[in-house]
C-alpha cells in the first residue's frame, strides 16, 4: 500500500494542479511580477508585485513598436530595476527573453495545451500582448532572412566601456566590424574590428 502510494503522488499532483488551473487558479510558482499569496478561499493564488510589475508592463510597451530589440528592452529593463525579490540579484537576459511570449501578463494561461482565464490580476491588455507577438514573429521572419549574416558575437559580448552589447555590420561589403547598440547613449569607443566576410 505505501509503495502505491508513494507511485501515484505524482499522478495526484498534476490532478491537483488541473483543477487549480480549471478553477483559474495559477498551479505553481509566480511567473516573474507575481507572488503567491493566499486567496480569499485560503487558496494560493498570484498578485502583482509592486516592485516589479510595473516594469513588466513598461517592457510590452516598449517592444511593441518593434524598434528595440529583447537585449536592449533587458538593458532598460534592468535600469528600471528589474531584479528577484528574493536575491535582488539581476534578472538573467535568457529569463528577460520568456517574458514578452508568456500569456499569463494577460491575466489568461495555458496549461497542458488549453487557455485558462485566471482570477490574477492582468498586468497588460490582451491587444498589447497580440501587439508584442505580432513584433516578435516581424522580427523573427527579418532575422531568417539575414541568416547569411549572422555574426557570431552578436548580443554575447558586451562593452567594457558603457556597458551596451555589440552587434555585428558588414562595411565595404566584405569586412565584419562589431559596434554598440547605443541604448546608454553614443559611446565613444571606435567600431571593433571582426574577420572578413566569406
Amino acid at each position: 500500500m505505501a509503495k502505491n502510494y508513494i507511485d501515484n503522488l505524482p499522478e495526484e499532483a498534476r490532478k491537483g494542479q488541473q483543477e487549480k488551473a480549471e478553477q483559474g487558479i495559477w498551479p505553481t510558482k509566480a511567473p516573474l511580477g507575481y507572488l503567491n499569496v493566499p486567496g480569499a478561499d485560503g487558496k494560493r493564488i498570484i498578485a502583482p508585485d509592486p516592485a516589479v510589475a510595473s516594469i513588466i508592463t513598461k517592457m510590452f510597451e516598449w517592444y511593441a513598436p518593434g524598434v528595440l530589440s529583447l537585449e536592449e528592452i533587458a538593458d532598460k529593463a534592468h535600469a528600471a530595476g528589474l531584479s528577484y525579490r528574493r536575491t535582488s540579484a539581476a534578472v538573467p537576459v535568457s529569463a528577460v527573453h520568456t517574458i514578452p511570449h508568456n500569456r499569463i501578463y494577460t491575466g489568461e494561461f495555458v496549461s497542458k495545451g488549453r487557455i485558462f482565464k485566471g482570477r490574477h490580476t492582468p498586468l497588460i491588455s490582451l491587444d498589447l500582448f497580440e501587439r508584442v507577438q505580432d513584433a516578435l514573429n516581424s522580427r523573427q521572419r527579418k532575422k531568417l532572412r539575414r541568416v547569411k549574416n549572422d555574426f557570431a558575437f552578436s548580443t554575447l559580448v558586451r562593452c567594457g566601456h558603457c556597458g551596451c552589447a555589440l552587434t555585428g555590420d558588414i562595411k565595404k561589403g566584405r569586412y565584419i566590424y562589431y559596434r554598440r547598440t547605443g541604448y546608454k547613449g553614443r559611446c565613444p569607443e571606435p567600431y571593433l574590428p571582426g574577420s572578413r566576410s566569406v
